[in-house]
């Protein structure tokens, strides 16, 4: 004798709901579980840079601005704790954001947020972009050409490297 359990699988008592079917090719390839949006992607990005940094080169107060400041946050600034503004983008789908765009959006809201004579508008401002794929080249960071050559100006004075 078969269980109950086993006849209501095969004949349910009402009608079952058939899943809608994805309109979109690249979710047809992954089930349902596997797919991220893109909320999470940047979620887990972001904390995976904030561990880079904490354990590669000891910034030991490095935290999401989700977790740290919301202020930050709203500002387009990703993680807190450093010496120099990050904002991390990923995952991109259809295409790239600009990064003039994002530069001068992130000028923009801090100086909106943050008092003038804050620390935070004269340090250096870096996007970091995770593009699909793991291989190294798939990790690009960008930064502001003023921002370099102060970057490059510090490296030459303390001798970094032979000029």
């Amino acid at each position: 004798m078969k269980s109950l359990s086993y006849f209501y699988l095969v004949n349910p008592p009402y009608p079952l709901k058939t899943p809608k079917k994805s309109t979109l090719v690249d979710d047809a390839a992954y089930p349902r579980k596997q797919r991220i949006n893109s909320k999470q992607k940047g979620n887990t990005y972001e904390r995976w840079v904030a561990k880079q940094l904490r354990d590669l080169f000891a910034f030991n107060y490095c935290k999401t601005s989700r977790q740290a400041s919301r202020l930050l946050d709203n500002s387009g600034i990703d993680l807190s704790g450093i010496p120099f503004n990050a904002s991390l983008k990923t995952g991109y789908r259809k295409s790239r954001p600009k990064p003039e765009e994002i530069f001068k959006n992130i000028k923009e809201q801090l100086i909106k947020n943050f008092p003038g004579d804050d620390p935070i508008h004269s340090r250096m401002t870096f996007l970091f972009h995770k593009l699909d794929g793991r291989a190294p080249e798939h990790h690009i960071v960008s930064m502001m050409f003023d921002d370099w050559c102060r970057l490059m100006a510090f490296c030459i004075r303390n001798k970094f490297f032979e000029t």
